[in-house]
């Protein structure tokens, strides 16, 4: 059911609906994603405040590269 590509960003912009925007560095290429958070943070830690210039990891759609979901949030403890 997971089809796409995994890769680390950060949050650049928030926008309505919950949907974030995500700078995704590739080697020498940017991509800016729409993502928005997956079902799975949203039940395993429905306090979790995903803030401008957090370090998301993301899987986006493999067609497209412009749309995915927050798969987890890398923030230091």
């Amino acid at each position: 059911a997971r089809q796409g590509v995994e890769l680390e960003g950060i949050i650049v912009d928030t926008l309505r609906g919950g949907q974030f925007k995500v700078l995704v560095q590739q080697g020498q290429i940017e991509i800016e994603a729409i993502c928005t958070i997956s079902g799975k943070m949203k039940t395993r830690a429905p306090n979790l405040r995903v803030l401008l210039g957090d370090k998301v990891r993301v899987l986006l759609d493999e067609q497209t590269m412009k749309i995915g979901r927050i798969e987890w949030v890398l923030r230091p403890r």
